[in-house]
């Protein structure tokens, strides 16, 4: 038996010294760039100190005041509760949530229902007025009328007798 064998070409070494001089490039320009850097940072200190005046502190910033919002899971189970008071339109409706950060009704919810679920989507603002319907004062969340609704009870006023 004769064993074939063939003879294994050598790979070229090149790209191997390409990527070492790649990578001793960027070690050696990082480290350049960090000297630069310091030798400007102690400049500016000895001229702050030539001139008498002291170090600038940097400044600290200001922290951003946070924004709540209520959890999907709050918001669902606020209008379960309440979802009795709610007028709906093509199984829309457009609800008003009580923001304790800011004291107000300002995060609005429209409401899809579909069977007995409901889809929560925030909005930027009420397309719909509020309603002035038999809800307790104190309630988490305020509901919308329909347009035409309002349309009707403004139209058509009863004379008090």
């Amino acid at each position: 038996m004769s064993e074939n064998t063939s003879a294994r070409e050598s790979l070229s070494r090149t790209p191997s010294w390409i990527m070492l001089g790649f990578v001793i490039g960027c070690i050696v320009s990082l480290s350049v760039k960090k000297q630069i850097e310091s030798r400007a940072a102690a400049e500016a200190i000895r001229q702050n100190a030539a001139q008498g005046a002291a170090p600038t502190p940097t400044p600290t910033p200001t922290p951003v005041p946070q924004i709540h919002h209520a959890t999907l899971n709050e918001l669902e189970a606020v209008f379960v509760r309440w979802q009795s008071h709610a007028v709906w339109r093509n199984d829309l409706t457009e609800v008003a949530f009580w923001n304790p950060l800011t004291n107000q009704y300002n995060e609005y919810v429209e409401i899809l229902r579909s069977g007995e679920d409901f889809y929560f989507r925030n909005i930027t603002h009420l397309t719909r007025p509020l309603s002035h319907d038999d809800i307790p004062h104190d309630a988490p969340l305020r509901f919308t009328d329909p347009e035409e609704r309002v349309r009707y009870d403004s139209i058509f006023v009863t004379p008090s007798s």
